[in-house]
């Protein structure tokens, strides 16, 4: 074990706060915070205050100067996604651990630079996905149940994320809404639901077919504008799965228009289908302005199907009888906090802090399904542009040769 870990984040905000927050109590007097970057003063000083316990750091406001004259043992990364592949570029060349958040990047050839840059430096090991769904207890045990063979061969998975009123309203207060920033909706918010799809078919789908559309959220649709959304509403909501009051009270997102007449690239609402080599098809929804923000599934196998919903933790499975018409049903409910990305947040963060600390606690998501996620994301956005299906499968070997 290292005697310290030197730790600079690039991004100096909610998500790289609450990695902070998850320290576990035995890595706790090893791990320093030595440099942050932000374009914000007063982000730099928030997240010292909160975490750099009574030391003064070094802050940058570039990131490259950052990373050009420091030498940290780890470096998160949650800046805008933007600049996510050249960041973790100079990461990897100092010889860091990374944790990412997602995506990996915002294009194809900057998937391909990034992995071609963790290759040759043999550093595809060191660099951690921030793709927390995988670590929360609900989609933990659905991929036991998936893995373990009880549902039989998967023939389908039918997915939705639904973001109620405070998700939309945050997707309309910041970056986000802007894809030269995000990458583009599907990019930023659905490469979380990719990755689960791969994790659970146990690849990367063949090809993807989209539409997107923004018909609700649009300056004309007078007649149906919902109250909820107005600015003042939205400036009472706190979002606890983006960081606890007092992160959030640290790192306030303004928001000055209603989502109705906020300038926005992203649609309301999104279809994708996806056609995975092993004959599994999966379809996936999003849809903003929802009653509340959740995530459901369902999961259609040779012996038997699946459903749940993230936020009333618990999964239901039928398993059909062998020589009637009849079924059992099996309820398993599943312990997992409401807030932190329903428990994924610190299980996500113990996991980089035992990495960084050379400590065995292996990523379930590092760089290549990083990119996987990244891929099917972009894929389906080009689909949804240009009106027909991309081959997904042509996109991963130009990435990866």
């Amino acid at each position: 074990m290292p005697e310290r870990i030197n730790v600079a984040v690039v991004g100096a905000g909610r998500r790289a706060a609450q990695y902070f927050r998850y320290v576990p109590d035995d890595l706790r007097p090893l791990v320093r915070l030595t440099a942050i970057a932000d374009p914000s003063e007063s982000n730099r000083e928030a997240f010292e205050r909160l975490f750099a316990e009574g030391r003064r750091t070094r802050q940058y406001s570039d990131a490259d100067d950052m990373l050009a004259n420091e030498d940290p043992d780890a470096v998160i990364i949650a800046s805008p996604n933007k600049y996510h592949a050249h960041y973790t570029q100079l990461a990897i060349a100092a010889g860091s651990y990374v944790l990412l958040e997602k995506p990996v990047a915002t294009s194809i050839t900057e998937c391909r630079q990034v992995w071609q840059a963790a290759r040759a430096a043999s550093r595809e090991a060191s660099i951690m996905v921030g793709f927390v769904l995988r670590y929360t207890p609900f989609y933990s045990r659905i991929q036991e149940i998936v893995a373990s063979g009880e549902l039989g061969t998967i023939l389908a998975i039918d997915a939705d994320e639904n973001l109620g009123t405070g998700l939309t309203g945050l997707f309309h207060k910041s970056w986000r809404r802007r894809d030269d920033l995000s990458g583009g909706f599907l990019v930023e918010k659905c490469c979380h639901d990719f990755d689960i799809l791969n994790w659970l078919i146990g690849s990367a789908p063949d090809r993807a077919y989209a539409i997107s559309k923004r018909t609700h959220f649009v300056p004309s649709n007078t007649g149906d504008r919902q109250p909820r959304f107005d600015p003042e509403v939205i400036r009472r909501i706190d979002v606890t799965d983006f960081g606890d009051p007092e992160i959030n009270a640290a790192f306030p997102v303004q928001m000055e228009n209603s989502p109705y007449d906020s300038p926005s690239d992203s649609p309301d609402h999104t279809a994708v289908l996806l056609d995975f080599g092993s004959g599994a098809l999966c379809t996936f929804v999003a849809c903003m302005g929802q009653p509340r923000t959740t995530r459901r599934i369902r999961i259609f196998g040779t012996n038997g199907d699946l459903e749940g919903n993230i936020d009333d933790s618990r999964i239901v499975i039928h398993k059909p009888h062998h020589s009637d018409n009849g079924w059992e049903v099996k309820d398993i409910p599943i312990a997992a906090e409401s807030h932190n990305h329903h428990g994924g947040d610190g299980v996500l963060a113990h996991a980089f802090w035992r990495t960084a600390a050379n400590q065995s606690d292996p990523s379930r998501a590092g760089l290549r399904e990083g990119i996987d996620a990244a891929l099917v994301a972009l894929a389906a956005q080009e689909s949804a542009a240009a009106g027909r299906s991309i081959d997904i499968a042509e996109l991963r070997n130009q990435v990866f040769d």
